[in-house]
């Protein structure tokens, strides 16, 4: 995603962030999932203006997801 939005490929930012969406939704991380959303339409609207912001927060949740995750995963 960080990609498409410096490119300016509102299409692959769309699709990327579509399937983020969706795993973000299936695992339970909403912030994940809402940040997704925002930027799947974002695509969605032909553009990447904004873009570049949102994908750094979520980044930050992504990694914040994936260490609760993992710190689940070690309990098993």
């Amino acid at each position: 995603m960080r990609e498409a939005a410096e490119q300016g490929n509102a299409e692959q930012l769309r699709h990327a962030a579509h399937t983020l969406k969706g795993s973000g939704g299936n695992m339970g991380a909403r912030a994940v999932q809402k940040l997704s959303q925002m930027l799947e339409q974002i695509g969605r609207n032909g553009t990447v203006e904004g873009a570049s912001e949102i994908v750094l927060k979520l980044e930050h949740e992504y990694e914040r997801a994936r260490q609760v995750f993992e710190a689940e995963r070690q309990k098993v």
